[in-house]
C-alpha cells in the first residue's frame, strides 16, 4: 500500500476515534494510549484472554496500572464495575483484576489495610518493648503503608493512628509534643 494511502486511513481511523470519544466516554481510554510498558507488557493480553471485558474497560484499566491520565466518567464507570479501587489520584485496580493479571502481590502492596492493622502493630511494639519514639513508630510502619501514599500521606497517617490510639486511652506520650515517647496507657481503676 503506498505511504500516503497508509497515512490518509490513519488520519481518518484517529477523526473516527475522537468523534466517538464525544459519544461515549469510555472510548477516551483509546486516545493517547501509550505502547505497553516494559514492566507489564502482558495486563492487557492476560485481561483479554481470562475475562470477558469489553475493550474499552481493558484499555481503561491498563492506563491506570500505568498510572495515566483516565476521565472522571470512566472511573465512576470502572468502580461500579468493581473492577477498580481507591480514591482519585490514588486509584488501583480490584482484586478481581489483580487475580486475573498474576499481580496479586502489588495489589496487596497498593491497597491500604484497615487502621486496625497498623494501630495492632504499634501495640504489639509498645507491648514488646515498653515504649517507642516516633522516629521507631515510623520504621515499624513505614513499609506495611501502602506503596500508593506518598511520603507526606505516610507521615500524616501515621500522626493520625497515634492520635486515635491516644484518645482511645490505649497509648500514652511519656515525652514532649516535640519529642514523644509513647508507651502502653496505664489501665485506671475506677
Amino acid at each position: 500500500m503506498h505511504p500516503v494511502l497508509l497515512l490518509s486511513a490513519f488520519l481518518s481511523f484517529v477523526v473516527f476515534l475522537e468523534l466517538i470519544a464525544t459519544v461515549h466516554p469510555l472510548i477516551y481510554c483509546f486516545q493517547k494510549l501509550n505502547t505497553l510498558s516494559h514492566e507489564r507488557p502482558l495486563i492487557s493480553r492476560m485481561l483479554i484472554q481470562k475475562t470477558d471485558l469489553p475493550l474499552t474497560d481493558i484499555l481503561c484499566l491498563d492506563r491506570i496500572q500505568k498510572n495515566l491520565s483516565v476521565t472522571v466518567s470512566t472511573i465512576r464507570h470502572l468502580r461500579r464495575s468493581g473492577l477498580i479501587e481507591g480514591r482519585i489520584p490514588n486509584i488501583h485496580v480490584s482484586a478481581v483484576v489483580a487475580q486475573a493479571t498474576a499481580s496479586k502481590a502489588e495489589y496487596i502492596r497498593t491497597r491500604a489495610q484497615d487502621d486496625a492493622f497498623y494501630a495492632k502493630l504499634i501495640i504489639d511494639y509498645l507491648t514488646k518493648f515498653g515504649k517507642a519514639s516516633r522516629e521507631e513508630i515510623d520504621k515499624l510502619l513505614w513499609t506495611k503503608l501502602s506503596d500508593a501514599l506518598t511520603e507526606e500521606q505516610k507521615s500524616k497517617k501515621v500522626a493520625n493512628l497515634l492520635a486515635n490510639l491516644r484518645r482511645s486511652e490505649r497509648i500514652d506520650n511519656a515525652g514532649t509534643r516535640k519529642s514523644p515517647i509513647w508507651q502502653l496507657a496505664e489501665k485506671k481503676v475506677k
